[in-house]
């Protein structure tokens, strides 16, 4: 499955949400006590999403749980309890038993947001929730690889949304979950692109898609956290631009230091950039890597594994950095046993040639011969094999390997 893409729609959408639910302040309303009820939810609101990114999912629960009894015929409510829990399983270990539970909420959000359509074909408040509640739904049944269903949801996602631009163009939030849209569908390949082409959904174009999502920095009312994520997650997974991913996610953590999603990210745009042999961000990652660390043992996490493994593979690519070859070993090789099984990581095969390197610094060519052959098995990120074809002509030497040789990690591949 392309984990890069569902990641993508889960963040981004996430991050739409947390932000865009607090739109009903600026829907349009016809009665007072509309205008009461709309004031009344965006101020519950405003206290679930504050609780949410500090991750206090019990408090964000609590309220809105409040929200959902005072007004019950509000998609608020139901919507943002899906995005509690989806957040609060996101990370764990048994993610999936989340997912029918926030399908659950999703599916009353759609059914009460589509009443005030029926009620009023031009609420662009009820546009809104349906197009970001199906939207949510695209995304989990991308996690589970139901194609149709996740084309079928985003078809509906999207064309809700237009239909609240088309509403309410002075409202720039909407900008967001329009760029969110379409950079993520402008970038499909394979299984995606052909189920865009027989339902058919807009393909997306991603040079738009961005710059809505600066307009949404810019001028929305809610939405600049959810965009500034949003575009960072995009500099990393799509366009490379790891120095400018790390700036906008050091100004979020400014608030939210402790944030593990956040912090996640910023692991990713910081090993990313190492690799391009920018030793600061080396010591930088080490140092978000304690922390994070400190964080799961503290919450008493079950983290997913495969982060866990990611971390690992990264202290050990420090270690090496570092000139500590005995631990860099250690955590390669258990990574590197660990996801032996081809397509299972993009990582394999750069821990590979790393074992490789360590073998010839230690003067054991034979060992750095078998790890650079093993790495033609692998699927890359970069410039492995050919960095591996290169070593096993001549022997890996640090001092000299820059000026020898000259290449990037340029592309991230399909899986995180």
């Amino acid at each position: 499955m392309n984990l890069r893409w569902c990641n993508f729609l889960h963040i981004g959408l996430v991050s739409l949400f947390l932000h865009l639910t607090i739109f009903v302040s600026t829907a349009p309303s016809s009665t007072n006590d509309r205008d009461a009820e709309i004031a009344a939810v965006e101020s519950k609101l405003a206290e679930v999403i504050e609780w949410i990114y500090r991750e206090n999912y019990a408090g964000a629960d609590s309220v809105a749980r409040i929200l959902i009894s005072e007004y019950p015929d509000n998609p608020a409510g139901y919507f943002i309890q899906s995005v509690i829990t989806i957040k609060k399983g996101f990370y764990l270990k048994d993610y999936e038993n989340y997912y029918d539970s926030a399908l659950g909420w999703l599916k009353q959000a759609i059914i009460y947001a589509n009443k005030r359509i029926k009620k009023n074909p031009q609420d662009a408040y009820a546009f809104f929730f349906g197009g970001g509640a199906h939207g949510y739904e695209s995304a989990i049944h991308a996690r589970r690889k139901k194609w149709i269903k996740t084309g079928y949801s985003a078809l509906q996602g999207i064309r809700h949304l237009e239909r609240a631009m088309e509403l309410d163009s002075t409202n720039y939030d909407v900008y967001f979950g329009s760029g969110l849209y379409h950079v993520f569908a402008g970038n499909q390949k394979g299984i995606v692109r052909f189920v865009q082409k027989i339902l058919p959904i807009p393909t997306g174009d991603p040079e738009l898609g961005m710059k809505h999502l600066d307009i949404a920095v810019e001028k929305g009312h809610f939405t600049g956290l959810a965009a500034i994520s949003t575009k960072a997650f995009v500099y990393i997974h799509y366009e490379g631009k790891y120095r400018q991913a790390i700036d906008l996610l050091n100004s979020i953590l400014e608030r939210y230091p402790d944030n593990l999603e956040f912090l996640t990210m910023l692991t990713n745009a910081h090993f990313y950039q190492a690799l391009r042999r920018s030793s600061s961000d080396l010591l930088d990652l080490q140092k978000i890597l304690e922390n994070t660390r400190r964080l799961i043992k503290e919450r008493k996490l079950q983290f997913f594994p495969w982060w866990l493994n990611k971390f690992d593979f990264m202290e050990g690519y420090i270690h090496f950095k570092q000139g500590n070859y005995t631990r860099a070993k250690l955590l390669l090789e258990q990574y590197c046993d660990s996801y032996s099984k081809k397509g299972s990581s993009y990582l394999t095969a750069l821990g590979l040639l790393t074992l490789g390197k360590i073998a010839d610094i230690e003067g054991k060519r034979d060992e750095a011969i078998k790890a650079y052959k093993r790495v033609r098995k692998y699927e890359i990120m970069g410039n492995e094999k050919q960095l591996a074809e290169l070593f096993l002509k001549t022997p890996y030497q640090a001092e000299n390997y820059q000026s020898r040789f000259r290449g990037g990690y340029t592309r991230i591949p399909e899986r995180p």
